[in-house]
């Protein structure tokens, strides 16, 4: 689940908050929407 396998991705949606914490990600077709718990996403902010 890095850069290397789904590409760049956009957060569109964040729910909950500390250890439950869950990330939905639109990443480039054919990948589509992911959704990943944010303490074990790799994430790393782009500017």
């Amino acid at each position: 689940m890095s850069i290397k396998k789904w590409g760049v991705g956009t957060i569109v949606k964040v729910v909950g908050d500390g250890d439950n914490q869950e990330l939905d990600i639109a990443f480039p077709s054919p990948v589509g929407v992911k959704r990943l718990l944010a303490n074990f996403a790799p994430v790393n902010k782009i500017e």
